[in-house]
């Protein structure tokens, strides 16, 4: 009994020992789980820390480029030509005129259907100011990148291709965020390729939510009816959502009876406004101008067809937006693309003026970017960008930024409103005169500019008892109004000086006094870009009221009401000419028309600015001053094709001088006129123009002086007319080839405005030997330096 008592207990306690070592087992089973599954987790954890701080990295490189983007295209100061003209408009719309073109035109007769054009740019400048203007061109531009590009934790990044699409248009448009009508029409043909990429099964089914098909037509009409009574391009937008509903109902879309619904709607909308029905036809002149104006006389304007204006960016970047658009068409969609027949009418719209070239750029943009975003290409799904992604950014990157640099958008930055604007000068010196009858306008910048300053004027008007003065038209309401053709015709008489009447071959009848005198025209407004013009007009009977202006206004010799402006416009012309004046860079004044408002650079340098100013000089026969801005421009930007060219021009017309005046010219100006500057394409051969340009007397090369002539004429190309003064040529043998040299000095003397060093070479040749070529030409040179005195001394 014991014995089984024992055996017993024996097997219990084996039992238990053995329920305690599984037990052990099992604790340390979960302890090495538990330990193996803490490993895992902080492994996962240590992974998504990493995947964050990259993400969060990535976006923040993203953000860092947007705001980059942005400085640049918001950063420009204001420069449509229109500025003034919808400035104008504006506030005639604000005292009360539902036609404010009449208003402010004596040549138009109708209404307009997009009065309300020029309201928002007013009400801006009105309540905000110039820095207003800015500001909301600013939040504009950020507000449009950011909502485009900006990366997003639920939807990922943006694509590399999106990046590379909105930044090129953004750059061939960044002249069109002014709040002026071009920038209304590139709105509103983003909010109608919208409505061509909406749902269309949603749109036209029998579902419960009849909202959406409501929405799209409000959205339709409401567009058109805002549309046309801001901007004059309706008919853009409504024969493209034709060309759309075409395709959609060959391809059997399920909307496409809503879209001609739609077509409908905008129709109406379209035709509310103080012109109506007539509002289309004034679209279509708008958009094709030739339907109502020969096509000759657009090139060289803003309406000149595309392959005329290929060297400006904006035509450029939508050559290349066209080419992208084709490659992912042809690339994503094998099938016929159903927005082809759009693409087709967008591009005839560009290539036959230039003036399209805004819209279809916008809608080559959205037309891509709607599509990928409806095809879920827009962005990247993970927040973890691949390695073919981040090659694609960089690749874009380095895109960007070279098209950045090539477009001139980094050298315009600044804030305010452009120099080429700036309406200081032309209100300064009408200030000084009695304005009465009306003034003719050359373009819409110079015809704006006047028009925003007739009220002031007004007031000078009614202290002399004088009829105020008016404007007659402007070029961008002669296209619209067909009055363009009449328009030129003025200023081509004007340019050519066909003053009398004469007969064309349509039968009509040609020659400015007519017609100016017809309309009492009393001010010309002419811009500083057409310096043909301004040289036709130097021996005219109109002359200018000023010299250094945007836009220069002339008025007729001899009239009273100006004639004291035109005395000191005169006196200005001799300082210039011949005396000690030399040109100098602006400084920086704090006003809105200064680049740079932070005061970081005291002097604004601006090439651009020298070149108009010596054209200017040059169009009006001021040629040594022309030389005198030349030189400061080329030693700021010695680079600069265009202040070559227009040294080479000023060179060659000296040269040209001296061949009426003598036969021939000297070997100096042979010399510097035929030297090469900046770019072989304006090294003019002057001697393979005009085989007589190339003086007939003994040459300097035979006699050992060519190559110091040569020498003095190179450095005084790129330094100066002080380095063709040498002290010592009055100590060096006096003979006749000598004398090629002293001439040099003489010329160079004249344009640096140093009246006793040019006569000392002037008294040099009463006493020293010299070919009668060269006599007379020191002869002209004596008259231009004492004009006085050779008039007396005629009598």
């Amino acid at each position: 009994m014991l014995a089984e008592n024992f055996l017993a207990e024996t097997a219990c306690f084996s039992q238990h020992r053995l329920r305690i070592l599984l037990q052990s087992a099992a604790m340390r089973s979960k302890v090495a789980k538990v330990e193996s599954n803490s490993v895992a987790d902080s492994a996962r954890f240590s992974t998504s820390l990493s995947d964050n701080n990259a993400a969060r990295y990535e976006s923040g490189l993203q953000w860092l480029a947007i705001v980059c983007v942005a400085v640049v295209m918001a950063f420009q100061p204001y420069s449509a030509d229109d500025f003034w003209w919808q400035l104008s408009r504006g506030r005639e719309v604000a005292s009360g005129s539902i036609t404010p073109s009449r208003s402010l035109l004596t040549l138009e007769t109708m209404a307009e259907a997009d009065w309300l054009g020029g309201l928002p740019i007013f009400a801006i400048d009105h309540f905000l100011g110039g820095h207003g203007l800015m500001l909301c061109r600013v939040l504009f531009v950020a507000a449009g990148l950011a909502w485009m590009l900006a990366p997003r934790k639920s939807k990922g990044f943006v694509r590399p291709s999106v990046w590379f699409v909105v930044t090129l248009a953004m750059i061939a448009l960044a002249r069109r965020f002014e709040f002026t009508p071009a920038m209304v029409d590139c709105i509103a043909i983003i909010v109608l390729v919208g409505l061509m990429y909406r749902k269309s099964d949603e749109t036209d089914s029998a579902s419960s939510d009849r909202r959406k098909p409501t929405v799209a037509m409000l959205t339709a009409a409401g567009l058109f009816l805002v549309w046309s009574n801001m901007s004059p391009a309706i008919l853009a937008g409504l024969i493209g959502w034709i060309t759309f509903c075409i395709a959609a109902s060959l391809v059997a879309d399920p909307g496409h009876r809503t879209n001609w619904i739609l077509a409908i709607l905008m129709l109406a909308g379209g035709s509310i406004n103080p012109r109506g029905i007539f509002a289309w036809t004034d679209s279509l002149a708008s958009i094709v101008p030739v339907w109502r104006n020969p096509a000759a006389l657009f090139s060289g304007t803003p309406w000149q067809p595309l392959l005329e204006g290929l060297t400006d960016p904006a035509a450029i970047l939508f050559l290349l937006l066209t080419v992208i658009w084709v490659v992912t068409q042809t690339v994503r969609r094998p099938r016929m693309p159903r927005g082809l027949f759009c693409f087709a009418w967008i591009q005839w719209l560009a290539w036959s003026s230039s003036h399209n070239v805004s819209l279809a750029t916008t809608w080559l943009a959205a037309d891509m970017l709607m599509s990928w975003h409806r095809q879920g290409q827009y962005r990247i799904s993970n927040l973890g960008l691949s390695r073919s992604h981040r090659i694609g950014f960089l690749a874009t990157g380095v895109g960007i930024a070279v098209v950045l640099s090539l477009s001139g958008l980094v050298s315009t930055m600044g804030w305010g409103i452009d120099a080429s604007l700036d309406n200081r000068m032309l209100r300064m010196t009408l200030q000084q005169t009695r304005p009465y009858g009306t003034a003719f306008s050359d373009d819409t910048r110079s015809g704006g500019m006047l028009a925003w300053e007739i009220p002031q004027l007004r007031e000078l008007s009614d202290a002399s008892d004088t009829a105020a003065l008016r404007l007659q038209d402007v070029a961008l309401r002669a296209v619209i109004a067909g009055r363009f053709a009449e328009h030129r015709r003025v200023i081509d008489d004007l340019r050519q000086q066909r003053l009398m009447s004469y007969w064309l071959s349509d039968g009509s009848q040609g020659g400015y006094w007519l017609p100016l005198e017809r309309r009492e025209t009393t001010l010309l407004v002419i811009s500083n870009r057409d310096t043909e013009l301004i040289g036709g007009l130097e021996p005219s009977i109109w002359k200018p009221l000023s010299l250094d202006s945007p836009v220069i206004p002339y008025a007729a010799a001899g009239d009273e009401h100006y004639a004291r402006q035109m005395v000191e416009t005169l006196t200005n012309r001799e300082i210039v000419e011949f005396q000690n004046w030399q040109y100098s860079f602006p400084t920086s004044t704090g006003s809105l028309f200064d680049r740079d408002r932070w005061g970081f650079t005291p002097v604004i340098v601006d090439a651009e600015h020298a070149y108009r100013q010596a054209e200017v000089f040059r169009g009006m026969g001021l040629r040594y001053a022309a030389l005198r801005v030349l030189f400061v421009g080329r030693d700021a930007s010695p680079e600069s094709v265009p202040l070559a060219c227009a040294m080479k021009r000023c060179q060659t017309e000296l040269a040209n001088a001296e061949i009426v005046a003598a036969g021939a010219p000297s070997w100096f100006r042979y010399f510097a006129a035929t030297e090469l500057l900046a770019s072989d394409d304006c090294a003019l051969d002057v001697a393979a123009e005009n085989p007589s340009v190339s003086p007939s007397w003994s040459s300097p090369d035979a006699n050992g002086l060519g190559s110091e002539l040569r020498t003095r004429v190179a450095a005084y190309l790129q330094q100066g007319p002080e380095e063709l003064m040498v002290a010592n040529d009055f100590q060096s043998h006096s003979d006749i080839e000598h004398a090629e040299l002293m001439y040099a000095g003489l010329c160079g003397a004249i344009e640096a405005g140093q009246h006793s060093v040019a006569d000392r070479y002037l008294q040099w040749f009463d006493a020293n030997p010299a070919t009668a070529a060269v006599k007379r030409l020191v002869e002209v040179r004596a008259r231009e330096l004492h004009p006085s005195q050779t008039s007396s001394n005629d009598s």
